[in-house]
């Protein structure tokens, strides 16, 4: 759920970067360098996991260890956007008396109230909803069959 909010901040800052007949290229390259950068990232870690014996590291350190370089290899790339990137001017401004809050809500209702008219997009959306959540495609928890997490286990010796 966080990482899909994120996302949402991410995308507002296309405006900023890149024309209106260049975003769709420009957000393309920037989730490959984002995919291509986590994923040499997870071979690193993956392989100083599985060095760890011949090195003499003890495994669960380097567990935590790997752990903590996502969220360094995060934070590192989000200072970037951070430093260049500066704040603009509001589209509109808050109606007198009013908050962010009440307004954001006044927003969503209205939103939810004309996503009546799309019927496939509600469906979607109710379907993407449950994927993020834990079932599959057919509304059964993944944790039922065989291949289910009950019926794996995670061994770490100490």
């Amino acid at each position: 759920m966080s990482f899909g909010a994120s996302v949402v901040f991410y995308n507002a800052f296309l405006p900023d970067i890149a024309a209106v007949g260049d975003r769709d290229a420009v957000s393309s390259r920037g989730w490959a360098l984002g995919y291509l950068g986590g994923g040499l990232l997870l071979a690193l870690d993956l392989w100083l996991f599985s060095a760890a014996p011949r090195l003499g590291w003890d495994p669960v350190q380097l567990v935590r260890i790997n752990l903590a370089s996502a969220g360094v290899w995060w934070a590192a790339f989000t200072l970037i956007p951070l430093a260049v990137l500066r704040n603009r001017r509001p589209i509109r401004a808050l109606p007198v008396g009013q908050g962010y809050l009440t307004t954001g809500i006044r927003q969503l209702a209205r939103t939810l109230r004309r996503a009546r008219a799309y019927p496939q997009t509600l469906w979607f959306r109710a379907r993407g909803a449950g994927r993020s959540t834990g079932t599959d495609r057919w509304g059964r928890g993944v944790s039922s069959g065989a291949g289910s997490p009950r019926s794996q286990r995670i061994l770490i010796h100490n």
